[in-house]
């Protein structure tokens, strides 16, 4: 695993992006281990099989300090999660509303800055219709994101 590994979604689930709901999986975990780690699970686990969506996770009766889970959330979160889930196999959907979110708060911000939609669909590397529906329903939006103080 490389050094330095970013999780965006993870980050932003516990800041701006706090009150948009996740699947009820990814809530049962974050019960667990918190909001921001469990989306970091989602995040940090690979699609398998043939749909692209699905991400599964085993989770062992034994954790240890190598194990990926620890990696990705910290071996106090792994070991709580190893606990409450002892060898199961967790079904991880993607959070596709946290990621419509992350993706239309992104495409605000840049509308706010002055950049124009065709502008925008390039820097995101997104079609210009879906940076217009974004714009369309930023109404939507902004009212489930936390404006920082």
């Amino acid at each position: 695993m490389p050094e330095v590994v970013r999780y965006p979604l993870a980050e932003f689930a516990v800041g701006r992006g706090q009150r948009v709901p996740l699947p009820e999986s990814v809530e049962e975990i974050a019960e667990v281990v918190g909001r921001e780690k469990a989306v970091r699970l989602v995040e940090g686990t690979r699609p398998s099989g043939r749909r692209r969506w699905r991400r599964q996770l085993y989770v062992p009766a034994e954790m240890t300090e190598e194990h990926r889970i620890v990696a990705l959330i910290g071996i106090k979160a792994a070991r709580r999660l190893s606990f409450s889930h002892a060898n199961c196999i967790l079904e991880l959907p993607s959070c596709h509303a946290l990621k419509k979110a992350y993706l239309a708060d992104h495409v605000l911000r840049l509308h706010f800055q002055g950049a124009n939609e065709a502008e925008i669909a390039r820097e995101i590397c997104v079609e210009k219709k879906t940076v217009t529906t974004l714009l369309e329903a930023a109404d939507y939006w902004l009212s489930r994101l936390i404006t920082p103080k």
